[in-house]
């Protein structure tokens, strides 16, 4: 099964080449417009596209997501344009396009026409506009749903995680540049959209750790060893004490925020590496750690 699964990857990742070439399509455009690095495009090249990038890879190219990315049809039709989409078209079918226009305050029906037929695409503000607006849990738009979702749920099961909503992993490089135009992301703009069970805000966001400088040598102290999910957010205080995302000369780095005898430092929490006196530097902080876990 996994040899069939390889030599298939190398028919998506074959398919994929040629028809980036075909349509004139440059690498390193096509990983600057993805927000990806070029090493990324090479894998693609190799194994296919990645299946969080397949629908918007395949609209470029003028083809289907499956014949570039291993990703099942049912796959490829539940990123989180399409959830968000048919979320609203099921909001809308409940309650009415001019019911819902007034609740969600839009001057008629030609804009919230534009969201559920896709030509307008529904950024994370819009969906949690929406919620709001509605009284949904925040996060609800995020994930399917149906008719039946708005019944309560039987006394017999046990409660899960209290989803907030997603936000999206990013590279590095891309923290960097979030750092100097803090807009909202898109969900173009990421890797995989994440379910997170933290308060966020709208810009919140999440980054995979690389490297060992915040990951603790001694049992029982916190750490974050490399391959960790941390969520970050921009709009929480940083604080002495916080562990943050800075950037400084250019990159984004993870450290923690300390204040001592008016000098500020940016601390590991591996002891191996050195402690950055950042007083008298131009550095911007990026966001404070609200969470993390390690994926499976």
């Amino acid at each position: 099964m996994e040899k069939k699964r390889s030599e298939e990857s190398k028919v998506k990742g074959a398919k994929f080449e040629e028809l980036a070439r075909n349509a004139g399509i440059k690498w390193a455009d096509l990983a600057r417009q993805l927000g990806v690095n070029p090493q990324t495009i090479t894998h693609w090249r190799k194994r296919g596209v990645a299946a969080a990038h397949s629908v918007r890879v395949a609209q470029m190219l003028d083809c289907k997501p499956t014949d570039i990315s291993w990703i099942a049809e049912s796959i490829a039709d539940s990123t989180i344009e399409v959830i968000r989409r048919n979320n609203l078209n099921l909001l809308a079918e409940k309650h009415g396009r001019a019911t819902l226009s007034q609740t969600l305050e839009y001057p008629d029906n030609n804009y919230l026409n534009q969201l559920c037929t896709g030509h307008t695409n529904i950024g994370s503000r819009t969906a949690r506009k929406v919620e709001g607006a509605l009284g949904l849990k925040s996060g609800w738009m995020d994930y399917p749903q149906s008719l039946e979702r708005y019944a309560p749920e039987p006394k017999n099961f046990t409660q899960g995680p209290d989803i907030k909503g997603r936000i999206p992993l990013i590279s590095w490089v891309q923290a960097g540049k979030f750092c100097e135009a803090m807009d909202l992301l898109e969900p173009c703009d990421a890797e995989e959209w994440l379910p997170c069970p933290t308060a966020h805000s709208d810009r919140a966001y999440a980054l995979r750790i690389k490297g060992d400088s915040m990951a603790s040598p001694y049992p029982g102290q916190r750490s974050y060893p490399e391959g960790i999910i941390i969520f970050v957010d921009p709009e929480k205080p940083v604080t002495n004490g916080s562990r943050v995302i800075a950037r400084l000369n250019g990159e984004a780095t993870f450290k923690t925020f300390a204040e001592d005898m008016g000098r500020l430092f940016l601390r590991p929490i591996n002891p191996s590496y050195p402690t950055m006196d950042i007083t008298d530097l131009d550095v911007t902080f990026c966001g404070v750690i609200i969470g993390s876990y390690y994926p499976e």
